[in-house]
């Protein structure tokens, strides 16, 4: 069973890791990657009414790519950051081995909060025995969210 290590860094938001989806891999193995909500973003607690501009990036990032090599040939994964505050969707970006970070930009957006998600993705192993006991197919996955000056 694949689990998806989560790592949050906040800068001007609170950002909490979700659970992140699980999936079971192989050697030679085609398959796909489930929903799942990785992170929950909030703007900070206390802060003048004012800090907040409306202007993010949303920086998501493949931590242990060079790990991953050795399970994977293939892994990508769709992302999406939903404003919960109006149900709306940020751009949908995929985040792959080879772009292993990718930025979501907001421009005058609500206070949220925001969910970062798979909404979906898929998979190729390598064939033979990678080493699966070392948790070597575990992708570790981070969320920084930065506050971006207004133009």
């Amino acid at each position: 069973t694949v689990r998806l290590g989560l790592d949050d860094q906040p800068d001007f938001a609170t950002v909490t890791a979700g659970t992140g989806p699980t999936w079971n891999v192989w050697g030679s193995y085609k398959g796909s990657v489930t929903a799942g909500t990785l992170f929950t973003i909030t703007p900070a607690d206390g802060a003048p009414a004012d800090a907040w501009t409306g202007d993010m990036s949303v920086v998501v990032t493949i931590a242990n790519a060079h790990e991953l090599v050795a399970a994977y040939r293939i892994l990508v994964f769709e992302i999406e950051v939903w404003d919960l505050a109006d149900d709306s969707i940020g751009t949908t970006e995929y985040l792959t081995m080879g772009l292993g970070e990718i930025s979501i930009e907001f421009t005058q957006a609500t206070a949220g909060p925001y969910t970062v998600e798979i909404t979906g993705g898929y998979y190729i192993t390598h064939r033979g025995s990678p080493p699966w006991t070392t948790n070597a197919e575990d992708p570790l996955i981070m969320c920084q969210v930065l506050q971006r000056e207004a133009p």
